[in-house]
């Protein structure tokens, strides 16, 4: 396996031994989500849901990092989640698949507040996470 250079929106990859199957990506975004409503009023910071493709599937996490500033200038004015989606070619497990995903997340959270959230983010330990599934 060897990884490859990071592009825009995307910090990490790893590919297969011949260079040319990606066997995980890892994406970040602002949306194109809002959070789930549903997930704000009780008051989940975080919401994973994981579907599955043709050749593999794909894991998502939104955090609600609650940036006004970055709404006011959007073009809808919406709230938008924070996005990690992570395309796994190789059949990991959920809590896997959750966990890579939460460390990727409190990387850009917690080091130095760079998302600048005007709340607190908080991440459920990977084994109490429950999934939505498409």
């Amino acid at each position: 396996m060897t990884s490859f250079k990071p592009e825009a929106g995307s910090p990490c990859g790893v590919l297969d031994d011949s260079g040319r199957k990606k066997l995980f990506r890892i994406t970040v975004n602002w949306g194109p989500s809002s959070f789930p409503s549903s997930d704000r009023k009780s008051g989940k910071p975080t919401s994973y849901s994981v579907r599955n493709t043709g050749n593999g599937r794909i894991a998502e996490l939104l955090v609600d990092c609650q940036r006004p500033d970055l709404a006011a200038k959007s073009k809808d004015k919406k709230m938008l989640a924070f996005q990690l989606t992570l395309f796994d070619n190789v059949g990991l497990s959920d809590r896997a698949d959750i966990s890579i995903l939460t460390k990727s997340a409190q990387r850009f959270t917690d080091l130095e507040d760079r998302l600048s959230c005007k709340n607190k983010i908080t991440y459920p330990a990977p084994d109490k996470v429950t999934l939505e599934t498409h």
